[in-house]
This record gives structure tokens, sequence and C-alpha cells, in this order.
């Protein structure tokens, strides 16, 4: 076997020297960088969730606070629920649909009102018009006022028309805003 020159040797010595580092970073160090370097994003992540937490601990009695004011008031389940003022006034709507169904009132319009902000609350309508007799309009009224929501009825507009026979009920046309109240969650800190 052939020797080799010292300097080709050395040479030899440096790059086996240089592979065995190359293999040491490449199957070693690097899997180890890469395990954790994707770690760094989650605990990101995460330290955001816990100041996020930290945050909604740090308002819980805020919230307690406000959650046995409204229970003291007898507010709770008498207001329609935390919504969007759109999906209230349509949940109005059908609420007022069935009484007025119950009654055998049939409607001839509804139309949603503007929502408008009143202290802590938003207040919702619709503007309804239908026929009726007079039993029929006081039950519905009756109905749509005792109810489990507070419901009321406002410019309420009763015309009779003319009735041919005396023996049946005088219709009366009837139009009126029926509201409601929505809480309003921007009102509160």
């Amino acid at each position: 076997m052939q020797a080799f020159s010292p300097s080709i040797r050395r040479l030899l010595a440096v790059l086996l020297l240089l592979a065995v580092v190359s293999s040491v970073f490449l199957f070693v160090l690097q899997p180890v960088y890469l395990a954790f370097s994707g770690r760094v994003d989650a605990v990101a992540h995460k330290t955001a969730a816990i100041s996020r937490y930290r945050a909604l601990e740090a308002s819980r009695p805020e919230l307690s606070a406000r959650v046995a004011a409204l229970t003291g008031s007898g507010l709770v389940g008498r207001l329609y629920p935390g919504m969007a003022a759109n999906q209230a006034a349509a949940l109005l709507q059908d609420d007022f649909s069935q009484a007025a169904a119950r009654h055998g009132i049939q409607l001839d319009t509804v139309r949603t009102l503007q929502t408008t902000r009143e202290g802590g609350f938003q207040r919702i309508g619709v503007q309804v018009s239908f026929t009726a007799d007079v039993p029929a309009l006081t039950a519905l009224l009756r109905d749509l006022t005792g109810g489990q929501r507070f419901v009321f009825v406002d410019n309420v507009t009763v015309r009779a028309s003319a009735n041919q026979n005396a023996a049946e009920p005088v219709p009366l046309s009837v139009r009126a805003d029926v509201m409601a109240f929505l809480e309003d969650e921007t009102s509160w800190p």
C-alpha cells in the first residue's frame, strides 16, 4: 500500500473531521433545533391565551356584580336575550304573529322599526296592521303585555268599519307599534 504524503494526510484528516462535524450537525443538532424552533409560536400563542384568561378572570367580579344587579332587578328573562338587534326584532315579530294567530287574527302588514338605544338597552320594534274584533283585540293586547317578556304596545290607531250585519262583531282596523327591549352590550364598560 502506498503511503500518502503528509499534506494529503492532513487534507484527508480535515475532510474526515468535517464529515464527522457535518454528520453531528445533520443527524443530531438540526433535528433538535427543528423540534424546538416550532415550539416558539406555540409558546407565544399560549402566552397570549394566558393573558386573555387573566383579563377575563380580572373582570369576573364586575360581571358577577352585573349579573346580580340584573337578577335583583327582575329583568333576567324579561328582556329579549342577548343577540343582534335584527335577530331580536325578528323574534319579536314571530312572538307577535304567534299571539295574533292564537286569537284568530290575520296580520295585514308587519314592518320592522329602527332600533334605538335607550340607557343600557336597545329598543326594538315592529309596526303591525291587522283586522280584529273587540274581544280578539282585547285578548291579544292582554296576551302581549302580560307575557313572559316585557312587550309594549304604542301608537295604537283603531278604526271601526261600517257593519252591515248587527249580529256580527264590528271589525276593527288596527295599526300599532309593538316594542320590546334588548340589553345593549355596548353600554357596559
